[in-house]
């Protein structure tokens, strides 16, 4: 839990939410605040390099063979021809699991 501006927010680990190696806070570590249906949580990740204008028509779906449990947070990966970025679904992260498991992962096109 964390207070930001006044509000008590609670933090989640991004690594431990989309099923990743639990990883040590380090100095580049960063809180992600995110809002979705008036819910907002402070997200630990492990650094924030850049921000990035993503184009919505450069969008593909992932790749089938690399699909997992886990990657049910993935929406799409994206390529400005320098980086690949995959792209997750920040209602599907902020939403706790236990109200996740009756909502259906987003479909893949």
């Amino acid at each position: 839990i964390t207070n930001i501006h006044g509000s008590v927010v609670p933090v989640v680990d991004l690594r431990m939410r989309i099923l990743l190696p639990v990883s040590t806070v380090g100095e580049r570590s960063r809180l992600l605040v995110a809002e979705s249906h008036r819910r907002t949580i402070a997200l630990l990740v492990d650094e924030v390099r850049q921000l990035v204008h993503i184009v919505r028509s450069r969008i593909e779906p992932p790749p089938a063979d690399v699909l997992s449990e886990a990657s049910d947070y993935i929406v799409g990966v994206h390529s400005d021809g320098e980086q690949l970025l995959i792209l997750l679904d920040g209602d599907r992260v902020i939403q706790p699991p236990h109200q996740r498991r009756n909502t259906p992962a987003p479909s893949r096109k």
